[in-house]
């Protein structure tokens, strides 16, 4: 990962009669051709482990903000096969940022890891001493806590939803239940930056391989 690398999200439902399909298609068609475009350096599939949101998400990481608008990206995105899956899919929501704070590329994750997302916007007045904070505090703390592998940090490319999006990839749920990852947060001073942040929301993902 980079500075500068586009993160793009999306957030999904599928009718459910046509959920098999759904994921035959991804597995067999769409995501082996997105890993071909020059540019895509790595896709993930997850299913939302909470009791609100979309059931689907999916995390593409590409080099810059050209990818998307290749011609061989466009190509793998508008098969006839895709033309017939499009309409069964509900609550669509791509979003692409930019990523400010890279961590490292996950190489050997598994089933029953676990992405988690965090978005929100910050106070202006604060903003400054909010990022230093999170770059120099907050992730070096999260990092140190057993099951932790990496941590992103990433700014909307786009008007909508919250500025600020934090991408974790933990071993498993059970992470964020750890004595170890509760102390971290109360070691991180994560309590006294609570204020500066607003439109605040976290999401669960197990990732699906």
């Amino acid at each position: 990962m980079e500075q500068g690398n586009i993160i793009k999200t999306i957030r999904a439902d599928v009718d459910p009669e046509k959920d098999d399909e759904f994921n035959r298609w991804y597995d067999t068609e769409h995501n082996p051709l997105l890993l071909k475009v020059p540019g895509v350096i790595a896709n993930w599939r997850g299913r939302c482990l909470d009791d609100q949101g979309q059931k689907y998400f999916f995390l593409y990481v590409h080099k810059n903000p050209d990818v998307q608008h290749s011609a061989r990206y466009q190509q793998a995105s508008a098969t006839e096969w895709a033309r017939q899956i499009r309409p069964y899919l509900r609550s669509f929501d791509p979003r692409n940022y930019e990523t400010v704070l890279p961590g490292s590329l996950p190489t050997t994750l598994e089933r029953g890891n676990v992405i988690r997302t965090e978005v929100a916007d910050v106070l202006p007045e604060g903003e400054e001493k909010f990022n230093n904070w999170y770059n120099d505090t907050y992730v070096p703390t999260m990092l140190e806590v057993p099951g932790i592998m990496t941590i992103w940090r990433a700014v909307s490319m786009a008007e909508k939803g919250p500025k600020y999006l934090a991408v974790f990839f933990h071993k498993s749920i059970a992470v964020q239940q750890s004595k170890a990852y509760k102390d971290a947060l109360e070691a991180s001073g994560v309590e006294r930056f609570r204020p500066s942040m607003k439109n605040y929301s976290c999401s669960n993902f197990e990732i699906l391989l």
